[in-house]
């Protein structure tokens, strides 16, 4: 989400601000749930920078908006967006019957054992995934899921036939860069172009003809985390990836909930966060 505010007339709008009289024109407008996203009116981030530069009384936030709920305005939905109505009725839903999975005992772990099975189902065919791939569930977002890969990818600083190289995307996510940094005996990354924000495929291209088959892995982003540019170039970098019989894993924890994907492209390992989605 881009927002076009310089830092000299944000830190004067901010010095004039009031808690009170600002924090009551947020929670009667109609920012918060029902406003449409992304927020393009530059006065609605404006108000919300105030509320937030005068820290919010104690009292003030207390103050319920419709009977006791309190709207909420968040500017943080990339780190983690709301959740979802087909989300919360889906959780009511599983909840009625919840029980220990993979038993068929009783009805409600047959039944729990059938969502379970299904969940990773939906979400293979939501990315595209071939029959070659499999679904895992590891909890903890896209940042467990990528240090996951790294262990089970590198044992002792190599991978599958002794190769120890990733290449990466250098100017990004700390979770698709210290894994790779920690676990593989060699992590090359890569800047982006300064003028597009995408990684240089020319630049990537010379750095794995160079690692030739010591490369075990490519690493790049779907979506920036910084930026939000769109890579669009991920099938080239799947082909390239596998003419050194490398694996490409994409990042996707910026992209899910906003571009459609298909790993059919070429992508070997896809990861992102149900917590962003």
């Amino acid at each position: 989400m881009g927002l076009g505010l310089s830092a000299t007339s944000l830190s004067s709008t901010l010095l004039a601000s009031s808690t009170a009289g600002t924090f009551m024109e947020l929670r009667q407008s109609t920012v918060g749930l029902s406003t449409s996203y992304p927020i393009v009116d530059r006065s609605v981030v404006l108000r919300a920078f105030q509320a937030y530069n005068s820290r919010l009384a104690a009292d003030v936030l207390e103050v319920p908006a419709h009977g006791n709920e309190l709207v909420q305005t968040s500017l943080d939905s990339t780190a983690s967006s709301k959740m979802l109505g087909a989300v919360r009725q889906a959780q009511d839903r599983v909840g009625a019957h919840y029980a220990n999975t993979h038993s068929n005992s009783y009805p409600a772990a047959r039944i729990s054992t059938y969502n379970y099975d299904r969940a990773h189902e939906i979400a293979l065919e939501f990315v595209g995934a071939q029959p070659r791939h499999t679904a895992v569930f590891v909890g903890t977002g896209a940042t467990g899921a990528l240090n996951r890969v790294a262990r089970t990818l590198f044992s002792n600083g190599e991978g599958e036939d002794g190769r120890d190289t990733v290449i990466y995307s250098g100017r990004e996510h700390h979770a698709n860069q210290l894994p790779w940094q920690k676990h593989a005996r060699t992590a090359k990354g890569i800047a982006v172009d300064p003028l597009t924000g995408r990684l240089p495929f020319d630049v990537v291209a010379q750095q794995a003809h160079a690692v030739g088959k010591q490369l075990q892995l490519l690493a790049i982003n779907g979506v920036s985390n910084v930026t939000g540019v769109v890579e669009n170039q991920l099938a080239e970098f799947a082909n390239l990836a596998h003419t050194y019989g490398a694996l490409l894993l994409v990042d996707y924890a910026q992209g899910l909930a906003h571009h459609p994907i298909d790993m059919s492209i070429g992508i070997d390992i896809l990861v992102a966060s149900g917590h962003k989605v």
